[in-house]
């Protein structure tokens, strides 16, 4: 969004990593050094800012290629980064779109309407998403402001 319009972006307390199985350990490392706390709650790992944090101020992982949720469609998008003008490794947008249309939350359907907003996304993306993600993304496009 900052490279479109930084007016547009959206705080959000909780974060979503992408990340590769293998990489679990040294990632949960890094999280522990800068005072993170595990948790693990019906196979979904977890990092919460500190001991007495509350589960909205929370870092939750996504394995790549894997299923987040049985229910889900299909599996999480490989990683597929760009360098953004900052100079910051980011998850291309097609794989960050491909994400937010799996989890289908109200929050995320906002953010793919705030992408939407700023031409990020335009009806040319129905057919570049996986087919099994493409109705979600039509029902968006097709019903603005919710």
């Amino acid at each position: 969004m900052a490279t479109v319009d930084d007016g547009a972006i959206r705080n959000t307390p909780d974060v979503n990593i992408l990340i590769r199985r293998q990489d679990l350990p040294a990632v949960t490392a890094a999280l522990d050094a800068t005072g993170f706390v595990r948790a693990e709650v019906v196979d979904v790992v977890m990092f919460l800012d500190g001991p007495g944090a509350k589960p909205s101020e929370l870092v939750q992982l996504i394995f790549a290629n894997e299923k987040d949720r049985p229910h889900e469609p299909l599996v999480s998008p490989e990683i597929d980064t760009v360098d953004d003008p900052a100079g910051f490794r980011m998850l291309k947008l097609d794989s960050l779109v491909w994400m937010k249309l799996l989890s289908n939350r109200c929050k995320d359907q906002v953010h793919i309407e705030d992408m939407i907003g700023v031409g990020l996304i335009d009806p040319t993306w129905v057919t570049r998403v996986p087919p099994e993600l493409r109705d979600r993304l039509q029902q968006i496009l097709d019903t603005p402001d919710g």
